[in-house]
């Protein structure tokens, strides 16, 4: 989950993406698209739960890792 000042932007988020194809994130505005994306590149952290990145926990990857994705 994350949460900004008092406001939960992301709460309860399980997903998983297969590799090699292409993917669209849709919402409205304010719905945490941005913020997901960030959490899923390393630019922000999550306030809690965790990001699993093939089997591993994401937290402070390389530049050459998120690179990658």
């Amino acid at each position: 989950s994350k949460s900004f000042k008092k406001q939960t932007v992301l709460k309860n988020i399980s997903l998983s993406i297969p590799e090699n194809c292409v993917y669209g994130l849709l919402g409205p505005n304010g719905a945490g698209k941005s913020t997901l994306l960030k959490m899923l590149t390393g630019l922000l952290r999550p306030d809690s739960g965790s990001i699993i990145f093939r089997g591993h926990p994401w937290s402070r990857a390389d530049l050459y890792e998120i690179g990658g994705l």
